[in-house]
């Protein structure tokens, strides 16, 4: 598939948001058991690209059904959580791998509803 220059930034704008997004988690919970997306980066531009190709067809939610390795950056770099609304969910010192997040957010782009299940 080719992309116009306009859609590779976008890709590459996520990509590195993605791993600048893992080094900001490494740094800020060191001693955190986590299990980040190093290594499955292009887990992003496919994802968005599936959502933005589904709510293009009409689709009104889509619920996804993950394991927690890259849940975090999935929420914050596909569904656009803001960073925020996703670190509270860890405020006091909780583990990140202990939490499980159900989320229903609309994407700004799309008129999709997403939910993400554990």
């Amino acid at each position: 598939m080719q992309y116009n220059q306009p859609r590779r930034e976008v890709i590459l704008d996520r990509l590195m948001w993605s791993t600048q997004f893992e080094n900001f988690l490494a740094t800020k919970w060191t001693a955190a058991k986590r299990f980040g997306l190093e290594g499955c980066e292009t887990l992003i531009p496919g994802m968005k690209a599936m959502f933005d190709r589904s709510a293009d067809l009409g689709v009104e939610t889509i619920v996804i059904g993950m394991s927690h390795r890259g849940r975090l950056n999935v929420l914050g770099n596909v569904v656009r959580n803001p960073p925020r609304q996703i670190f509270s969910e860890f405020s006091g010192g909780t583990k990140l791998v202990d939490e499980i997040i159900l989320h229903q957010n609309e994407i700004p782009e799309t008129s999709a509803a997403f939910r993400l299940n554990a």
